[in-house]
């Protein structure tokens, strides 16, 4: 039947006896059941359950397996992209529905399908000319990676009266054109690409990270069940020299140290690097790395640097000691294994 109805509805069987009847979906989740009467006999139907709705965009995340790559001076390294999403009730989406990808180097896989638990990975790919800070023309070679993700979906608001159905008084976080931030700047720049699709309009943006990227003006300025839901996440092509530097002073205690590697921007060495302090003490010296002798021991999971420190058991010999620290980036198939050493 073509006409939404609550109400009792009066169908003639076909020439097996069989009737069918549409159950249309309402605006909120629930389950629901069909009862059908013929000369008083009745058959109920097992529970329909009516749930998914349409990708919303404080519900999409974009996660990452390795935010810093060994791939600045080298081809072929590669992290995996997880791309998850839920309707505005945090359902799981219906199987099936598309997500694009981009990227400013390298390369990525297109798109992936969503699964049963509404999510999907893709594969990124160092090769090719590293990107820069400068969008255009290219300069330094900075290694930041600008990877973006997105699929048609709603934007997001506030349900105040609880129908799950957006009304005008109620607040919504409106979101515009669609581009991708190479430079990291949250600004839209002349030469970073814009991508099509959805309503826009010409109203101010939410300054809100469930909007970004937006290129500014560009929002409609009401609720839209039809957007570009957005993610966005920077990535780094690491160097495989690490740059140790100390952050601080030293005492008898230990010390911090920095961990980059090398490159203008200072990016984070590749994730899973490992870090090693060596002492060399004197014959008879009483200082002696803590426990544990370096927090973290593993470079952390970050396109950025970080700050590690360095244990000592706080004896007064400490003070004439010498520290080695040794990174190590992770073997093949993700690291060349190259081992750099600084000396304290």
């Amino acid at each position: 039947f073509e006409d939404a109805t609550t109400g009792p509805l009066t169908l003639t069987t076909d020439a097996n006896g069989n009737v069918d009847v549409r159950v249309r979906s309402g605006s909120i989740p629930t389950s629901v059941i069909a009862t059908a009467t013929v000369n008083g006999l009745s058959a109920s139907s097992s529970n329909v359950t009516v749930a998914s709705g349409v990708a919303t965009q404080n519900r999409a995340s974009l996660s990452v397996e390795r935010f810093s790559i060994e791939g600045y001076n080298r081809d072929g390294t590669q992290t995996n992209l997880t791309f998850r999403v839920a309707d505005r009730q945090g359902n799981y989406l219906p199987a099936g529905q598309t997500v694009s990808f981009v990227t400013s180097s390298g390369g990525i896989t297109n798109s992936c399908i969503l699964n049963d638990e509404s999510q999907c990975t893709v594969t990124y790919t160092s090769f090719g000319l590293r990107p820069s800070t400068i969008v255009s023309p290219p300069s330094l070679r900075n290694g930041r990676v600008a990877i973006l993700a997105y699929m048609v979906g709603e934007e997001s608001f506030a349900d105040a009266d609880g129908n799950n159905t957006w009304n005008a008084a109620e607040t919504f976080y409106d979101v515009g054109a669609l581009y991708r931030d190479d430079n990291e700047s949250l600004t839209f720049a002349n030469g970073e690409q814009t991508y099509t699709g959805g309503l826009t309009g010409a109203a101010v943006c939410d300054d809100d990270i469930y909007s970004y990227p937006s290129h500014l003006n560009t929002c409609d300025g009401t609720w839209s069940s039809n957007i570009l839901v957005r993610r966005q996440v920077i990535i780094a092509l690491s160097n495989d020299v690490a740059r140790i530097r100390l952050v601080g002073v030293r005492e008898n205690t230990g010390f911090t140290v920095s961990i980059d590697d090398g490159i203008d921007t200072q990016n984070n060495m590749p994730a899973g690097s490992t870090i090693t302090p060596f002492l060399v003490a004197p014959p008879g010296n009483t200082c002696a790395l803590g426990t544990p002798p370096v927090s973290p021991s593993v470079i952390v999971n970050s396109p950025n640097p970080s700050n590690y420190f360095v244990s000592l058991n706080g004896d007064a010999a400490c003070a004439a000691a010498r520290v080695n620290i040794t990174v190590t980036t992770p073997a093949a198939p993700v690291g060349s294994g190259t081992a750099s050493t600084t000396s304290f």
